[in-house]
């Protein structure tokens, strides 16, 4: 929920979800209690240094490195790693998903926007000690963010 500080309103991680579209079938894939989403733009950049002493530089859009953290509420995402994996030892090349992120605006109004050809990848299966819950993350490399509404 946005919070109004009196000098500004700021968004908070409540102001966000995200739906990841299964490649094969376009639903909704649950991999468990999104806790943590970070989404980070990534560019070339293109430099020339000319003989007129002048430098001129370019940011060319190049992908977007997403990471995300969930508590572990069931086999779901276990599962799934484990059936790309054994199509892909099949010879079934893994498809990419796509990621919807829907955003409530400070006033009151909705963003939405479409990550695709997204490759993901697992990166901990999370530490099973005593009573503690267990913590899963994964990563992956969107090919384009685009807005939607």
């Amino acid at each position: 929920m946005a919070v109004d500080t009196g000098y500004g309103v700021f968004s908070t991680g409540v102001d966000t979800s995200l739906i990841v579209a299964d490649p094969l079938t376009g639903l909704p894939l649950r991999f468990g209690n999104l806790t943590d989403f970070d989404a980070k733009p990534q560019f070339d950049t293109i430099e020339s240094y000319g003989i007129d002493g002048l430098s001129r530089t370019a940011d060319m859009p190049k992908n977007h490195k997403l990471s995300f953290t969930v508590d572990r509420d069931s086999p779901n995402f276990e599962r799934w790693v484990a059936a790309r994996e054994e199509s892909y030892f099949r010879g079934i090349p893994p498809k990419n998903i796509t990621i919807t992120q829907i955003i409530r605006e400070p006033d009151g109004s909705i963003s939405t926007y479409l990550y695709t050809g997204v490759a993901v990848k697992p990166t901990d299966f999370g530490a099973w000690s005593g009573a503690k819950k267990v913590t899963m993350k994964w990563e992956g490399t969107a090919t384009r963010k685009r807005r939607l509404v």
